[in-house]
């Protein structure tokens, strides 16, 4: 054989195994792709549908406890008053029954032939429940429809006075049909309960079952599923490979699960392996034009890369303005929220007063005060708010006891009206006066003391109705411990305390709450706050540079760039 046919076959050998080599890599690279993309794909899915779910949840609570609280107050309490309550409540919650149950009476129920009586209300399922629960809002489990014996239903609880019941009895179709709507290529959703039984399935004969029961060898993925709040999996059945993405409805423990056949998934990669495979051969045959192709090949999928990585670098970009918008619109919500109910309650006290002409000019002109101060702080606060994302806040010297002070009357008429006293304690020796920006040092002794506050409003140690102020130097740093006998932090609101926005009270707060004052803290005082005892009493600290520089100023908000 020629030399020259032997570098010829060399090449043309070296190329076919390059390019082997190539197909192989390529094939990998595109799978994983297609692996992460599925995922994200399967994730946004699972997440869209455990969000419409608990969103669907919270509207009937909701009304629930809007209907508890409307009867508990009614002064007429007979069944055919409250019947029209229930009606209104169908009515917004698009349900046909619902039923009060007043301890030690009769059950009210919206069908007149549940007459029950209280021995026999209290065996039943709604009462158990809700003792189960310590007479806690409660969803009950799923059970039959006792008319058809065929449809899902749950009952939505919202105990009031104790152990008194506001029930609404749901069925759970629309819950059903948002699953069902879950398709595309290869791929459904499946709804299960607390207690492993499916409950929406498109294979008729697994509902009401559990998956271990039909199928004992996926005993294992069906532990994983219930072992996680979240996560991904794959599986093997019947010579076919599949992918599941699972998610957890917090209110109900109920999981929903999207299952993808792998081949399906991909169809596609598998379909440009066979056509990148056939373009060896005729890139074998024109062994001249490889190399050209090879490249262009090569550019096309660069420039490709840099596309979508362009794309979505502008989306994180996006995404993270609209982030810094709905904070900035959160913030000034929450914070204008306790001066305006302040001011309410002022004028509301003194049009009472002038209308029993016990109004005095003294008590007239305190009052008048008091307004300008809550009007002077929402206007700072506006001001605050709209500047938070520049850096040109004033840096001044002040009394700390009196700014404390300040924020402690602006709160005092809804804390007098809740019977809420504040203790303040600091070394009467101690110098209190600090160079820092005084309003963001008030705007997050606002969000402590209404979380204080809120604490005590839920809890029922009826004798601990204080909050505790407590001032102290701490190397170069002066520190504000807040301390309040209320519910406490349980271990599991320890974990995510600080990480997201909204509020982890049912019922109270409007949503921006420790995430914002930490991070004004952090970015513009040059300190933090902490927890540091989650109960008995409830205690978190506020500190923050005491002499605070233009200089540390400027170096907090560019460090909060680049966190």
């Amino acid at each position: 054989m020629k030399l020259q046919q032997k570098i010829t076959f060399s090449i043309m050998g070296g190329m076919l195994i390059g390019f082997t080599a190539f197909l192989g890599i390529n094939h990998s690279m595109m799978q994983e792709t297609a692996t992460t993309e599925i995922y994200d794909k399967l994730k946004g899915k699972a997440s869209d549908l455990t969000r419409s779910i608990e969103e669907w949840l919270e509207t009937k609570q909701r009304i629930a406890y809007a209907l508890s609280q409307q009867v508990q107050e009614l002064k007429d309490k007979s069944p055919e008053n409250v019947r029209n309550y229930l009606l209104f409540a169908n009515e917004a919650a698009h349900i046909n029954a619902s039923m009060i149950y007043f301890k030690g009476k009769n059950l009210i129920h919206t069908d007149l032939s549940w007459n029950l009586s209280p021995e026999e209300e209290e065996k039943n399922m709604p009462y158990q429940t809700a003792q189960a629960n310590h007479f806690q809002p409660a969803l009950s489990q799923v059970f039959k429809s006792p008319i058809n014996k065929i449809d899902n239903m749950i009952a939505v609880i919202a105990p009031f006075n104790g152990d008194s019941l506001a029930t609404l009895v749901v069925e759970i179709k629309d819950i059903e049909e948002k699953v069902k709507k879950i398709k595309f290529e290869g791929s459904y959703a499946v709804l299960v309960d607390a207690n492993r039984k499916t409950l929406v399935s498109p294979n008729n004969e697994l509902i009401g079952k559990k998956l271990s029961s039909n199928l004992p060898e996926l005993t294992w993925l069906e532990d994983e599923i219930f072992s996680k709040q979240s996560g991904l999996s794959s599986y093997a059945m019947k010579g076919k490979d599949y992918l599941i993405v699972f998610d957890t409805i917090k209110e109900t423990g109920w999981k929903v699960v999207i299952t993808l056949e792998k081949d399906m998934a991909f169809a596609n990669v598998n379909a440009q392996t066979k056509k990148l495979s056939l373009l060896s051969v005729c890139f074998f045959v024109f062994s001249t034009l490889f190399i050209i192709a090879i490249n262009s090949f090569h550019d096309f999928w660069r420039h490709q890369v840099e596309r979508k990585n362009d794309e979505y670098e502008f989306l994180l970009a996006h995404r993270s303005r609209i982030s810094e918008i709905g904070e900035l619109i959160s913030g000034i919500n929450h914070q204008l929220n306790q001066p305006l109910n302040s001011l309410s309650l002022l004028s509301t006290s003194m049009l009472s007063k002038l209308k029993n002409n016990t109004l005095t000019d003294e008590l007239l002109e305190q009052n008048l005060r008091m307004s300008q101060q809550v009007i002077t702080l929402m206007s700072t606060t506006i001001g605050m708010f709209r500047n938070f994302y520049r850096f040109d806040e004033n840096i001044s010297q002040f009394c700390l006891k009196k700014c404390i002070e300040s924020v402690i009357q602006v709160l005092s008429i809804d804390f007098n009206r809740h019977n809420i006293g504040v203790e303040i304690h600091y070394d009467t020796n101690a110098d209190f006066n600090v160079i820092s920006v005084d309003n963001f040092i008030q705007q997050v002794l606002l969000v402590l003391l209404q979380n204080a506050k809120d604490a005590l409003l839920v809890t029922q140690k009826k004798n601990y109705t204080k909050i505790q102020i407590s001032i102290f130097p701490k190397s170069d740093c002066i520190c504000i411990d807040i301390a309040d006998w209320g519910e406490g932090i349980s271990k599991e609101a320890k974990i995510k305390l600080f990480d997201n926005i909204k509020s982890s009270k049912k019922y109270l707060g409007s949503g921006i709450g420790l995430y914002f004052a930490r991070k004004i803290v952090r970015e513009k005082l040059e300190g933090d706050i902490t927890l540091i005892q989650s109960s008995s009493p409830t205690i978190f600290r506020f500190s923050f540079k005491k002499f605070l520089s233009k200089k540390d100023h400027s170096h907090a908000c560019e460090n909060a760039q680049f966190t």
